[in-house]
């Protein structure tokens, strides 16, 4: 399956949905259904960081570096998290 548009996983993605614990599911179908999509990737990594599950955060921060390893967010998050940000082939 082809990766959407970065505004279609905006549009499905939002960050008022980030705080809303009860929406995380959304965030995981969007991933699964989009598995080549850094940004959601990014987006998911933001709502595990969010709800406090620091080590999903990281990993979906890592695989969205993997699939753009130009994606500002993701270092940025990964800096303040106080991980390094590499990413291993």
């Amino acid at each position: 399956m082809a990766f959407p548009p970065d505004a279609l996983v905006d549009h499905l993605i939002t960050p008022e949905l980030i705080e809303n614990r009860g929406t995380r599911w959304r965030y995981i179908i969007v991933c699964r259904e989009f598995p080549q999509s850094a940004n959601a990737r990014d987006s998911l990594g933001e709502a595990y960081r969010a709800a406090g599950r620091r080590e999903d955060a990281i990993a979906s921060y890592k695989r969205a570096l993997q699939i753009n390893r130009q994606m500002p967010s993701a270092v940025t998050a990964l800096k303040e998290m106080r991980f390094d940000g590499g990413v291993s082939n």
